[in-house]
C-alpha cells in the first residue's frame, strides 16, 4: 500500500465547521493525518467530526478574534497528538457593504480581527510550536481573489477587501522570517463559491450562487466547489509542495488571468447571466457586482414589470447603483429573473434585452431616441424623467410580446424577431401553511433530508421515531425492490432537545452511500420513455442524469421523514391513525371486502415484502412483479390509505376542500398517475338513493353514517367516518429493456439503461403515501383548531383533542406551576393570588 499523502501528520483547521474548512478536515484525515477541527459553531464542528468517523480528528472551539483561544487550540493538538505539522488557517467572515462616507468601523474592525489579526494569531502560535519542535511544517491561509482584484466601487465590502489584501501580506512577510526554519507559508486565493460564508454573504442560495458562477467562469465544464479548495490545501500541506513558499495560489479557473482593470477588452469573456433574487435593493445588486466586477449592465424583468439598472461603463453603474437604487429601484420586489451583460455592445446576446437597454440609455441621457417604439410611451423624447421611466416599465412586458426589438447597439433602428426571455423558476420542494416541510437532496448527490419548520414545542421525538418509517421505505429490502444498498440513517441536526421538539425548524437529514453514477452514462444525452428527464430539460435547459436527481424517488426521504413526526402529532393529540396498504399489483386485484378498514393492523401489512394484508392476494402480487423483474420489465398498481378517528370539521369548503389537498399531496408522489377517494369513479353508476350516507346516532350520541361512500368527507370537511383513498402507481419508467428514444440534439437513438431500479414501486410506496396524507392532516388540523376551537360556534359538534389525562398518559402534558410562569412573564406573585386554579396544561 502507498504512503497517505499527510500519514502521520497533525493538522488545525479554523473554520473547519463548514464550506471548504469541513472539506480540507476531511481529505486531510483521508491522506493519513490527525486533524483538530477549530470552529466557533460547536453543532457543526462536532457534526464534521462525527461525521468523518475515525480516530483521527478531534473538534475544539476556537475564536480565532481570541489569541488566548488559538494558543489553548494549538495546546490541545500538541497534547492530543503530540505534534503539529499543518496549521490551515481557514475562518473568515464576508463583512458588510457600505459607501467609504458611511463605513461602519466596528464591523471594519471586526472583519479585520477574524480574516487578518485571527490568522496572525493562528500564524504565531503555529510557528512557535514548529520553530521549538524543529518541524518542517506548512501554514496556509484562506485568502480570495478579492486579494487581487479589489471587489465593489461606491458601496463595497470594504473590510473584506482589505482583510485580504492585508492577509497576503501576512503571509509574503512571515514567509521570509518562517523560511529559516523551514517552515513554507502560502495562501489560497478561491474564486466565488457557493460556501456557507458566500451564500450568506450575497444572500443567494448555494444552487444560485453555483449556478451564477458557472455562467461567469471563464473554466467551463466544471463547477468550484469547497473541495477543489481543499485539494489545493492539500498540495500545499503535503511534501509535494516542499520547496513551494511565499505564493497565493489563485484558484479561480483562470478567470482574472487577462482582467485588465482599466476597463479594457481583455477582461473575462462576455457571458449572459441569469440569476433568481427575491428582492431588488441595493445589496442585491451589489451582490451581482461581486459575481463579475467588469459587469456593466443590469436587466431584471419581474412578471409583468420590466427594470432597467445602469447601462454605463463599470464606474458609472457602479455610482448609478448604489446612488438610485434607494430611490428608483426598491418599489420593484419579488424580481424573478436577471440577466447580466459584460458591455453595452454586446447585449445582442440577450435579444430583447438590448433594445430595453439601448432605449433607457438614451432616454436617461436625454437623446429620446426611442420615439414612440414602445407603444407611444415617452414619444417626446423627453423620458429622462423618472415618471415617464416608470411608465415605460409599466407598459413594457405588454409590448414585448409583440414588438421586434433592435440587437445592434450601434444601429438601434435596425429590428430583429426574438423571443422572449423566459421565467425559470426550481421551486416547488415545500409544502404546508402552519406545519411547513421543505425537503432537498438529490438521487445521487450527498445525502436527502427535510426541514420543519411549525412543529410545536414538546413533542416527544427521537431519531428512532422517524427511523421506523425510513426503514419501510429504504431500498434493498428485498427481490422485489431495487437492490441500491442504503442504510437511509437519520440524524436530527436541531429542533430536538433532551428528547422533546423546541418548536423552532427540525432539520433531518440522510446520508446517501451507494451512488454508482456510471449506471446512468447512457443518460447523458438520451431521454428515457415517459421519465422527466425531457420535460426537466425542456423546462430548466439543464437535468441531474444520474438518477434523475430531483425527480427521483429518493427524494421522498424528507417526505417519510416529516411525515414520522406528523403521525406522531396526529397520534398523541388527537388519537388519529393513518394506514396504507397494496390494494393492486399490475393485474392482481385485492377484492376491497377481504379487508375489513376498521381492524386491519400494522403488522398485517408488514407480514409479507408486498404489503398485503391478505397473504394469499400478497402471493399472486409478489409472484406478479418477479415475473417482469426477470424479465427486465416493471409493472404498476394501487395503494390504499385508510384514516382512522380523523376529527370532525377538518377541512374548509370550495377551493380548499380536504379531498383536494389529499389529492394535491398524493399526486405530488413519484410515478403517480390517478386518485379516487371514496366511491370514486365507481360512484358514477349508482342513484343517489343508492350512494348518499345515510345519518344516525350511535350508542356514544355521536352523529355517524351508515355507509361511508362520501369516504369520511363531505362538502370538503371530514365528518369523523374513515377517510379511504386509493393512488394509482404506473409501472417504473427507468427499466433494462432497450428502448426507442431521442438524444438532446434531435437525433433517434436506441437507450440501453443500467442501474438498479425497482420493477414496481407500489410497496415502497406505502409508508409515502402514508407520510403525504400526514402531512395533509397535521396542516388541516392546525388550521382548523387556530380558526375554529379557540371560538366554538357548535360545541356539541366539534370536537375536542385528545383528553387531558390521555395526552398526560403519552407524555405531552406539561404543567406549569404559577410560580413558575411568573418567574417567565416577570409578574409580581400578588397580581394572581385571587386566582383559582392551580396551574396551566400546555
Amino acid at each position: 500500500m502507498s504512503k497517505q499523502r499527510l500519514e502521520g501528520k497533525v493538522a488545525i483547521v479554523t473554520g473547519g465547521a463548514s464550506g471548504i474548512g469541513a472539506e480540507a478536515a476531511r481529505l486531510f484525515v483521508e491522506n493519513g493525518a490527525f486533524v483538530v477541527i477549530a470552529d466557533v459553531n460547536d453543532e457543526l464542528g462536532l457534526q464534521v467530526a462525527s461525521s468523518i468517523g475515525v480516530d483521527k480528528v478531534s473538534y475544539h472551539h476556537c475564536d480565532v478574534r481570541d489569541e488566548k483561544q488559538v494558543e489553548e487550540t494549538v495546546a490541545f493538538a500538541i497534547k492530543k497528538y503530540g505534534s503539529l505539522d499543518i496549521m490551515f488557517s481557514n475562518a473568515g467572515i464576508a463583512g458588510s457593504f457600505y459607501k467609504i462616507l458611511d463605513l461602519d468601523l466596528n464591523d471594519f474592525d471586526n472583519t479585520i480581527a477574524v480574516n487578518v489579526r485571527g490568522a496572525a494569531a493562528c500564524i504565531k502560535y503555529a510557528a512557535r510550536v514548529m520553530v521549538e519542535r524543529k518541524t518542517r511544517g506548512s501554514i496556509i491561509c484562506t485568502a480570495s481573489t478579492a486579494s487581487v482584484v479589489a471587489l465593489g466601487g461606491d458601496s463595497a465590502p470594504y473590510g473584506y477587501n482589505t482583510s485580504k489584501h492585508g492577509l497576503l501580506g501576512l503571509v509574503r512577510s512571515t514567509c521570509g522570517e518562517l523560511g529559516a526554519y523551514g517552515i513554507r507559508v502560502n495562501s489560497i486565493s478561491p474564486s466565488y463559491l457557493a460556501t456557507p460564508l458566500a451564500c450568506d454573504a450575497l444572500g443567494m442560495e448555494a444552487s444560485e450562487v453555483e449556478s451564477a458562477v458557472v455562467a461567469g467562469a471563464n473554466l467551463q465544464g466544471i463547477v468550484l466547489k469547497p473541495i477543489h479548495v481543499a485539494q489545493t490545501a492539500l498540495f500545499l500541506a503535503s511534501d509535494e509542495s516542499a520547496y513551494i513558499s511565499g505564493h497565493n495560489l489563485v484558484v479561480d479557473g483562470g478567470l482574472w488571468a487577462g482582467y485588465n482593470p482599466s476597463g479594457s477588452e481583455k477582461g473575462p469573456r462576455v457571458r449572459a447571466w441569469r440569476l433568481r433574487i427575491d428582492r431588488l435593493q441595493s445589496r442585491e445588486l451589489m451582490s451581482l457586482y461581486l459575481m463579475a466586477p467588469t459587469l456593466r449592465g443590469v436587466v431584471a424583468v419581474e412578471g409583468t414589470t420590466a427594470v432597467v439598472v445602469g447601462v454605463t461603463k463599470v464606474d458609472g453603474w457602479r455610482r448609478r447603483l448604489v446612488e438610485e437604487s434607494k430611490a428608483t429601484w426598491v418599489p420593484v420586489v419579488a424580481v424573478e429573473f436577471v440577466v447580466v451583460v459584460d458591455k453595452v455592445e454586446d447585449l445582442m446576446t440577450v435579444v430583447h434585452a438590448t433594445a430595453v437597454v439601448e432605449w433607457v440609455k438614451d432616454c436617461n441621457q436625454g437623446g429620446g431616441r426611442c420615439r414612440g417604439r414602445f407603444g407611444g410611451v415617452c414619444a417626446s423624447g423627453s423620458c429622462y424623467n423618472y415618471s415617464h421611466f416608470w411608465a415605460f416599465c409599466n407598459r413594457l412586458p405588454n409590448q414585448l410580446k409583440e414588438a421586434s426589438f433592435s440587437i445592434d447597439a450601434e444601429n438601434p433602428e435596425q429590428d430583429s424577431n426574438c423571443p422572449l426571455p423566459k421565467e425559470i423558476r426550481a421551486a416547488g420542494s415545500t409544502y404546508g401553511n402552519h406545519f411547513r416541510v421543505t425537503t432537498y437532496g438529490e438521487s445521487h448527490g450527498r445525502g436527502v433530508g427535510c426541514v420543519i419548520d411549525g412543529c410545536p414545542p414538546r413533542i416527544p421525538l427521537s431519531e428512532s421515531d422517524v427511523q421506523v418509517d425510513l426503514d419501510r421505505r429504504r431500498p434493498g429490502q428485498s427481490k422485489i425492490t431495487t437492490p441500491r444498498d442504503e442504510t437511509d440513517t437519520c440524524k436530527i441536526f436541531s429542533g430536538v432537545f433532551e428528547g422533546l421538539t423546541t418548536g423552532t425548524p427540525i432539520h433531518v437529514f440522510v446520508p446517501s452511500t451507494d451512488q454508482r453514477g456510471r449506471d446512468y452514462s447512457e443518460l447523458s444525452s438520451g431521454y428515457r420513455p415517459s421519465h422527466a428527464d425531457a420535460t426537466y430539460d425542456m423546462k430548466y435547459g439543464i437535468r441531474s442524469v444520474q438518477g434523475g436527481g430531483r425527480s427521483s424517488a429518493r427524494e421522498t426521504i424528507g417526505r417519510v421523514a416529516s411525515g414520522a413526526v406528523a403521525k406522531k402529532i396526529l397520534k398523541d393529540f388527537a388519537g388519529t391513525e393513518i394506514l396504507a396498504y397494496v390494494s393492486q399489483v399490475h393485474k392482481v386485484v385485492l377484492p376491497e371486502d377481504l379487508i375489513d378498514n376498521e381492524t386491519v393492523t400494522l403488522d398485517q401489512i408488514e407480514s409479507n415484502i408486498v404489503r398485503c394484508p391478505d397473504p394469499e392476494y400478497a402471493e399472486k402480487m409478489i409472484a406478479a412483479i418477479d415475473a417482469v423483474r426477470v424479465r427486465g420489465d416493471s409493472v404498476g398498481g394501487v395503494v390504499t390509505c385508510i384514516v382512522r378517528n380523523c376529527p370532525r370539521g377538518i377541512g374548509s369548503p370550495v377551493f380548499d376542500k380536504l379531498e383536494a389537498e389529499l389529492a394535491k399531496a398524493a399526486m405530488s408522489l413519484p410515478a403517480t398517475k390517478g386518485f379516487q377517494f371514496g366511491s370514486g369513479f365507481a360512484g358514477t353508476f349508482l342513484t343517489g338513493s343508492e350512494h348518499n350516507d345515510e345519518f344516525y346516532i350511535d350508542e356514544h350520541g355521536r352523529t355517524r353514517t351508515r355507509t361511508n361512500r362520501s369516504g369520511g368527507i363531505q362538502g370538503g370537511i371530514s365528518n369523523g367516518e374513515i377517510i379511504n383513498m386509493r393512488i394509482a402507481f404506473k409501472p417504473t419508467s427507468t427499466i433494462a429493456k432497450e428502448q426507442n428514444t431521442v438524444t438532446r440534439d434531435k437525433k433517434e437513438t436506441i437507450l440501453r439503461v443500467r442501474g438498479r431500479h425497482d420493477p414496481c414501486v407500489v410497496p415502497r410506496a406505502v409508508p409515502v403515501v402514508e407520510a403525504m396524507v400526514s402531512l395533509v392532516l397535521v396542516d388541516q388540523l392546525m388550521a382548523q383548531y387556530a380558526q375554529c376551537n379557540l371560538f366554538p360556534v357548535n360545541s356539541d359538534l366539534q370536537e375536542p383533542l385528545l383528553p387531558s389525562e390521555e395526552r398526560r398518559a403519552l407524555g405531552v402534558v406539561v404543567e406549569l406551576d404559577f410560580e413558575d410562569v411568573v418567574d417567565v412573564v416577570g409578574v409580581e406573585g400578588d397580581v394572581i393570588e385571587d386566582m383559582e386554579v392551580d396551574a396551566f396544561e400546555y
